[in-house]
């Protein structure tokens, strides 16, 4: 169910599956509470929170083509990811082709057997009147030189990087997680079918698309925020990795990828700011000129 914009302003009705899940919780408590003080206490309720933990994973992809030709014709995407439990560091880690996308694998030079790199922490929280922006930070280590200096330096810690984050509760229903690479592959390159694929939204042929966000396996349990990076920074511990870490702002969908039309009453909003701004900037010209 797509969020409305008078939900945003005035407030909208709680769901009735939250009101469930609050329920079936707030119904619970300890066993063994009438016997002896040294016997173990276990949760009555169907699900412990404390049973479950997180997951996080981080993803870029970028176009590239060969100088001097035919951008279609030598066009190629390449996608890099972190915690994506691909890499083994006893053994050769070569890139993935996926048609004309290709997975770029760390560890591709490992002569010291280094781990891969991974998120330590992941910090998010909304910003605005209405809540429409995500600032996020994310931290990670990075413990291969040569996978700081030619994946991560050039493609995540770069001001204006676009960047993916994936990141929730793991549950005993396991969460399938999409894969980037199918994304990417033979799609367009303004990321708009990865759009209706995570938020939902219209296809092609007109059927509505729920969304990978919106599905009620996924509600509650999966986030995902893709934004651009405003913020980075790089250090050497003292066991010679990088702690590195990347602020992330997500991109406004719910007001800059709204189509402004006369049907959707956006051209009378903005047409009527603009009045607003005028006007306001004709009164306080009048009161300047009319005392100084």
């Amino acid at each position: 169910m797509a969020i409305k914009f008078s939900d945003r302003v005035f407030g909208s009705n709680v769901s009735s599956d939250i009101i469930k899940e609050f329920k079936r919780l707030s119904g619970g408590g300890l066993s063994g509470i009438e016997t002896l003080p040294l016997e173990s206490r276990n949760p009555t309720f169907e699900k412990y929170l404390g049973d479950r933990t997180t997951f996080a994973r981080m993803w870029t992809a970028v176009n590239t083509y060969t100088s001097g030709s035919n951008p279609e014709e030598t066009s190629k995407n390449s996608v890099y990811i972190v915690n994506e439990n691909r890499e083994n560091s006893y053994d050769v880690n070569p890139n993935e082709e996926i048609g004309e996308t290709v997975y770029k694998s760390q560890l591709s030079n490992n002569p010291y057997l280094k781990p891969p790199a991974g998120i330590t922490s992941i910090s998010s929280k909304t910003e605005g009147s209405l809540g429409v922006l995500k600032r996020t930070s994310v931290d990670f280590i990075v413990h291969n030189k040569r996978d700081f200096e030619d994946i991560f330096l050039p493609f995540f810690l770069r001001p204006g990087a676009r960047v993916c984050l994936d990141f929730g509760w793991s549950d005993e229903k396991s969460i399938s997680l999409y894969n980037p690479t199918d994304q990417i592959k033979n799609k367009d390159l303004k990321m708009q079918h990865f759009d209706k694929f995570i938020y939902g939204g219209v296809d092609d042929d007109g059927k509505e698309i729920i969304g990978f966000l919106n599905n009620p396996s996924n509600k509650g349990l999966v986030n995902t925020i893709m934004g651009d990076v405003v913020n980075y920074d790089a250090k050497l511990n003292t066991l010679g990795s990088f702690e590195c870490s990347l602020e992330v702002i997500s991109r406004n969908t719910s007001l800059l990828d709204k189509e402004i039309s006369e049907e959707n009453g956006l051209k009378y909003v903005f047409t009527n700011l603009e009045s607003l701004f005028l006007s306001i900037f004709s009164i306080l010209f009048i009161n300047y000129f009319f005392f100084f």
